[in-house]
């Protein structure tokens, strides 16, 4: 079986976080209220989070009792946080919020997102012990239920995650977030098929743009794990073109344009398609310069394109930040390895 990219459930939680604002405003808001949160959540939703989050410190100034407002702010720093390559938003700030809302009206989201925070800190007991208090208040709290799918997953307990996460999706049909957990912990399990159908069918239910390149990558990571690159790839263009800046899934796609080439699949076969993988690995570590297989892949298209060395000035930033970021040891003695073929060959 694969293994979990960590990486991937970090980025999972990104939009998981902010999903609350909705889901708390059409259930609890009303009214001028309920408009004015709304065009927050759009605002977020295009990624204008400097404006959104002045409209929520405003309503948060104007009317410092209502706990709404510090609920979705609290959720958007949150998936700052989520989304951040070196944790530079302080969690502080969000706990601060947490701590408002409690003060005003206690409530099973504000445990959540405690649970949220603290998972994304890699205190897997705390988020353990947040979501617990949160389904306690609210049994039907679905995200709550799917954080606890993410502890499990986080520590290999592959069949409580898939328990958690089917919980979580039994309370909300449209949580997309539980049915890729869900397709995770199965693929896990060793029931790929089921895990796939899992993820197609969260392709179908995610209407938000986020949440749908996340159900594509899925899909097209599962493919191109099987090595069927002529699906991977379709998926991961789509997952890239909905979410251009996860890093991972440009990874993901320009490996499986290389591999696709190299194994001569049929409309893989072109120079461009090194030249597209490149052109997608390039992107990756512009936006995440840490990202180790970004550098990696790159240096295979280079390879396949005989221009080696720059493949080497690749693989040597790949062994830097793979060394860096305490990647597999099986990842970081390939890199070694095919460096010193690069080595031999210029001799």
């Amino acid at each position: 079986m694969m293994k979990i990219n960590k990486k991937f459930l970090i980025w999972i939680f990104a939009t998981a976080t902010l999903l609350v604002g909705i889901y708390f405003g059409y259930k609890y808001w009303s009214g001028k209220e309920l408009r004015t949160l709304t065009n927050n959540v759009s605002l977020i939703d295009s990624g204008n989070y400097d404006q959104a989050e002045k409209n929520l410190q405003s309503m948060i100034a104007s009317d410092p009792a209502n706990a709404r407002p510090y609920i979705l702010l609290a959720a958007l720093l949150t998936e700052k946080l989520a989304q951040s390559h070196n944790v530079s938003i302080d969690s502080k700030a969000i706990i601060a919020l947490l701590d408002s809302v409690d003060k005003i009206a206690p409530n099973s989201e504000s445990k959540r997102l405690r649970a949220t925070v603290a998972l994304l800190l890699n205190q897997n007991f705390n988020a353990h012990k947040y979501a617990l208090e949160s389904v306690a208040i609210d049994d039907n709290n679905a995200k709550a239920w799917a954080v606890l799918g993410l502890v499990a997953e986080k520590q290999n307990n592959f069949e409580s995650a898939e328990k958690y996460y089917a919980a979580s999706y039994k309370r909300d049909k449209s949580n997309v977030e539980a049915l890729l957990g869900q397709a995770r912990a199965l693929w896990q399990l060793g029931k790929t098929t089921t895990a796939k159908a899992k993820a197609e069918e969260a392709i179908k239910v995610a209407d938000k743009r986020l949440e749908k390149a996340k159900a594509y990558y899925t899909a097209g990571h599962f493919y191109s794990f099987e090595k069927d690159y002529a699906k991977a790839i379709p998926d991961l263009s789509k997952s890239v073109e909905l979410s251009p800046e996860n890093y991972a899934a440009l990874g993901e796609l320009a490996n499986s344009l290389n591999l696709a080439y190299k194994f001569h699949i049929e409309g893989f076969v072109s120079t461009s398609t090194l030249a597209q993988a490149l052109e997608h690995s390039v992107a990756a570590v512009k936006i995440n310069p840490a990202y180790s297989y970004g550098y990696y892949f790159a240096s295979q298209s280079l390879v396949m394109q005989g221009r080696n060395n720059e493949a080497k000035n690749y693989l040597t930033l790949a062994l830097k930040y793979a060394t860096q970021t305490k990647a597999s040891k099986t990842f970081i003695a390939r890199i070694n390895a095919d460096l010193a073929n690069l080595n031999k060959k210029s001799k």
